[in-house]
């Protein structure tokens, strides 16, 4: 270990993490540092509205709604909730979309 390593600080990042599946969607707020296990700070999923027959182009409209939830949400309440934690003062660096 180099005595010039002890002056390099790690850089915590925040992220938006969006998991976007068939039935549900979450999103979370993660800070992320390199070499260590990412650190979820706030969480939201729901569930995409159920269809009795599969329509492609009515699943994007849900989907889309469901995004569109989920984003005020951590918006109104995940962003809040960081101002409780040293990393109040972030916005996300980086989002990250999930499809499974």
């Amino acid at each position: 270990m180099s005595f010039l390593s002890f002056s390099k600080t790690k850089k915590d990042t925040l992220a938006l993490v969006y998991d976007i599946g068939s039935a549900s969607i979450g999103a979370a707020l993660v800070i992320y540092t390199k070499g260590k296990v990412p650190k979820i700070m706030y969480s939201v999923r729901k569930e995409i509205d159920f269809q009795e027959e599969f329509n492609v182009s009515r699943f994007n409209t849900l989907a889309g709604k469901t995004i569109r939830d989920i984003s005020i949400d951590i918006q109104k309440n995940g962003s809040p909730h960081l101002k409780f934690t040293r990393f109040g003062d972030r916005i996300p660096k980086n989002v990250f979309v999930v499809l499974s």
